[in-house]
């Protein structure tokens, strides 16, 4: 899988659980699913309770990716 600098993981992580924009936010959640990097399994937990549900449900699906 894809490794990253801890700068980058907590940055993706913020955007993936802050950006004011959904569509960016399931961006990320999608990107993140591809990355085969468990290390956002926890960022992506909690993007599942994303009050957007494109958001929600891309997080759901990355996570099945990473399991």
């Amino acid at each position: 899988g894809f490794s990253f600098d801890k700068k980058v993981e907590a940055a993706l992580t913020e955007i993936l659980l802050t950006d004011p924009d959904p569509k960016i936010r399931q961006a990320v959640a999608e990107s993140l699913g591809k990355t085969n990097n468990k290390s956002f399994l926890a960022a992506l937990e909690t993007a599942k309770k994303d009050t957007d549900d494109g958001v929600s449900q891309e997080a759901d699906a990355s996570i099945r990716k990473l399991k």
